[in-house]
């Protein structure tokens, strides 16, 4: 939140932006390598990081961009969206992304 202020201090009419990101698929593909640390975290990034997102974004007065929701959210309905490690986005996932961002 300190950040977002620090923009606003420099120009009061700036619209600011915050990114949902997509969540984790990691329970439905789990990995047996992996050189990313947030395996670990899963809860973290899929159920309290939006909610947490959505709400200093509310409070900030900022644009929120949804891609945790459009890329399957809580629920994970859309694994076809992603790389085999579960994290990454595929083609499929970036255009998701890509009219996520232009709505």
């Amino acid at each position: 939140e300190n950040l977002i202020q620090s923009y606003r201090d420099v120009n009061p009419n700036l619209s600011i932006y915050l990114s949902i990101p997509p969540p984790l698929y990691l329970i439905l593909k789990p990995l047996h390598w992996t050189n990313y640390n947030i395996r670990n975290h899963t809860f973290e990034v899929n159920e309290l990081l939006p909610d947490i997102i959505k709400s200093i974004s509310i409070k900030n007065h900022c644009i929120l961009v949804d891609v945790f929701n459009a890329l399957g959210g809580k629920n994970l309905t859309k694994p076809q969206c992603f790389t085999e490690d579960g994290i990454h986005p595929n083609d499929l996932g970036y255009n998701l992304i890509a009219e996520t961002v232009a709505a």
